[in-house]
């Protein structure tokens, strides 16, 4: 695994890391993942909540970090921009997803911001 981005003051940085199923006998969308850090290494767990294994995956992970609860949740796609009948499929899901957490106190899809993928 590696995670590269461009900070805000336009230096480049990168994490490395490594990513496993965490119980490769079940099927399910439970990974074990490690991360290498400047300060350490960081395990967490990440659950896959949609993926149509060609185009896109929803991902979800929550950990507490130095004693905060730290929640994410990605759209990853194979493509900058997700298009057609793809984009609406994974907008359909994560809307649904995001009224029934939102309903119980969690995050609204107002929480959430686009990063862009342009030029990368």
């Amino acid at each position: 695994l590696k995670n590269s981005q461009k900070t805000i003051f336009g230096k480049d940085e990168a994490v490395s890391g490594t990513v496993a199923l965490a119980e490769p006998t079940k099927n399910e969308g439970k990974l074990d993942i490690s991360l290498e850090l400047p300060f350490g290494t960081v395990n967490g767990q990440m659950l896959v909540l949609a993926t149509d294994y060609d185009n896109y995956a929803i991902v979800y992970s929550c950990r507490t970090f130095f004693g905060y609860p730290m929640k994410h949740a990605w759209i990853l796609t194979r493509k900058q921009d997700l298009e057609g009948d793809d984009k609406t499929k994974v907008e359909a899901l994560v809307d649904a997803a995001l009224t029934d957490i939102s309903s119980k106190g969690g995050p609204k899809k107002t929480d959430f911001w686009k990063t862009c993928q342009k030029n990368c």
